[in-house]
């Protein structure tokens, strides 16, 4: 019993004086417009707005502005750990601030490491995992799976360690193909098609070695 409370009062006075955070795998929450993306040798590097790149487990929820949405931006918002355990709720943004975002259900969860996406991601839609995935400092890399709403699968395939290989991404409730491209050694390459809801082709971009020829 002794030994039991000896080892209790050594592990919290070491973690007071350490200033550990009580839950060392969080996911924070942040949405797509407080972040900016830039490209180095095609590769994507994230960073904050104040140009201080994104390091560790982030919940990214995808937004777009919109000035006439009249909800309020004042909302609960969810710590996640790595296990998808919810840890605790805290309010995002301000108490009378219109709300601008328009939600778009997406929500991709990972890590970073010095503003590289690393390690596994996924991604789901109106919370229906749709889509996983694997970098190396933000290379894509390994497996690659995309399902619809419902669970199927509607592409698999693995890129490998050198990330070379077809991409496909899908409409996640109808299973139309969104876009379709190459990757080689984890950057975009070639000729990539993307399409709107009715699969209809949009526009065609041509990549080399990540870096876009033709914006």
């Amino acid at each position: 019993m002794k030994l039991v409370l000896f080892f209790s009062l050594f592990s919290y006075f070491s973690f007071s004086q350490n200033e550990k955070l009580p839950y060392p795998n969080i996911f924070k929450p942040i949405n797509s417009l407080q972040y900016n993306i830039d490209t180095i040798d095609g590769n994507f590097i994230y960073k904050t707005k104040k140009g201080v790149v994104l390091k560790g487990g982030y919940n990214i929820r995808f937004v777009i502005q919109d000035d006439d949405y009249d909800k309020k931006i004042r909302r609960k918002d969810t710590l996640i750990d790595k296990n998808g355990n919810r840890i605790e709720f805290f309010q995002c943004g301000y108490e009378n601030e219109p709300n601008k975002y328009r939600e778009l259900n997406i929500i991709e969860q990972g890590s970073f490491n010095k503003g590289y996406k690393n390690g596994f991601w996924k991604t789901k839609y109106k919370n229906k995992l749709v889509k996983t995935m694997n970098y190396n400092q933000g290379l894509l890399i390994g497996r690659y799976r995309v399902y619809n709403v419902k669970g199927d699968v509607l592409y698999k395939t693995t890129l490998g360690a050198k990330g070379t290989g077809k991409y496909k991404d899908y409409y996640y409730e109808t299973g139309v193909l969104k876009e379709v491209g190459s990757y080689k050694n984890g950057k975009k390459e070639g000729q990539w098609l993307y399409y709107d809801k009715n699969g209809k082709e949009t526009r065609s971009e041509k990549y080399k070695n990540g870096i876009l020829m033709n914006p």
